[in-house]
């Protein structure tokens, strides 16, 4: 699969669900809060509890392509684009825009973490000179460029443990039949490490977790004519699919030494313990889950359906359904979390 527009590799409906519950012998357990963040009708938008806020509009459109909640504080992650197709790539904190490029060139920012008094952002920036996009993650508003070759690359998602950033993403390598061959990378402080072997098929890394120095990271990579659902750890790939149908993972965690993916096949939105597969969807003509989160014994997972002309945003808590849109609007879920 090949990118080229700013929001095709976001398609998968990306999202991102946390979910953190607290009880005392003392309070009932409480509800979480759960926050959707996407587009709607060219604004980027996010919903909390099923309620909407916009967060900005045009003069083009404008996305919020993930979340991220540390304490009281929301962060959420997108980009603005003007009537030239240039956009800008920020961030909002309680809905105060952080401005993290100038606005002359196409940039976007595709996921956040917190760690301590730091904010990290990842995404791409347009480069002028190469005519490619550039991955790379703000550190408190300044720019490091993760790639610097002439070759197209996007990070799409990071985490930091201790002082170890990691992201993860795709960088161009070659040409194959005419066709840009994207090849699935992680970089560790800066340092890049390929999962594929075979640097003439397509791969790529949708999400990187990190648990006690291991580092795990989902996507796919191309067997024959189909895209196989892998998890790779420390570099190691383990499949979820047979190659009979095309698949993506599009999440994963590690919650008491179980190894969680979610994704799709062939149109099916699923997810993985263990390699072992659970259906969340069958709607017709497809769906896909964007995201997962473990609490307990409570599996959440996130995503979309697709059962008429607009896509139904949802959530499912242990395989039962929460619909947050009624598929009346034009609208694209990139990201959930789930908080107390």
């Amino acid at each position: 699969m090949t990118f080229h527009s700013p929001t095709k590799p976001l398609v998968l409906y990306l999202a991102i669900s946390c979910i953190i519950l607290s009880f005392t012998s003392f309070k009932p357990k409480t509800e979480p809060d759960v926050y959707v963040v996407g587009s709607e009708d060219r604004s980027a938008v996010y919903w909390k509890n099923g309620i909407k806020t916009i967060l900005a509009t045009g003069p083009g459109d404008a996305i919020a392509s993930n979340v991220y909640v540390d304490g009281k504080d929301v962060y959420i992650t997108g980009y603005t684009r003007d009537t030239t197709g240039y956009g800008t790539a920020k961030y909002w904190k309680n809905g105060k825009e952080v401005v993290l490029s100038d606005g002359q060139t196409m940039a976007m920012a595709c996921a956040l973490f917190v760690s301590g008094k730091d904010v990290y952002v990842v995404g791409f920036e347009w480069n002028g000179t190469n005519n490619n996009r550039v991955a790379k993650y703000w550190k408190n508003g300044k720019s490091i460029d993760l790639t610097n070759s002439p070759e197209d690359a996007i990070a799409y998602c990071i985490y930091v443990e201790g002082k170890d950033v990691y992201a993860g993403g795709f960088e161009e390598n070659t040409y194959k039949e005419n066709t840009p061959v994207t090849i699935g990378k992680y970089w560790k402080n800066g340092r890049t490490t390929s999962i594929s072997t075979n640097d003439t098929c397509t791969s790529m890394i949708m999400d990187i977790y990190v648990s006690h120095g291991d580092i795990y990271t989902t996507g796919y990579a191309a067997e024959g004519k189909r895209q196989v659902a892998k998890y790779w750890k420390n570099g190691k790939a383990v499949n979820l699919t047979d190659g009979t149908y095309d698949a993506t993972g599009t999440s994963i965690l590690v919650h008491n030494k179980d190894v969680y993916v979610c994704g799709y096949e062939n149109g099916i939105a699923k997810y993985w313990k263990n390699g072992k597969p659970v259906t969340i969807s069958d709607a017709k003509p497809a769906s896909s889950a964007s995201s997962l989160f473990i609490e307990g014994e409570d599996v959440y997972i996130a995503g979309v359906e697709y059962t008429g002309k607009y896509a139904v945003a949802k959530y499912w808590k242990n395989g039962v359904e929460t619909q947050l849109t009624d598929g009346k609007s034009d609208i694209t879920i990139y990201a959930t979390l789930i908080v107390k």
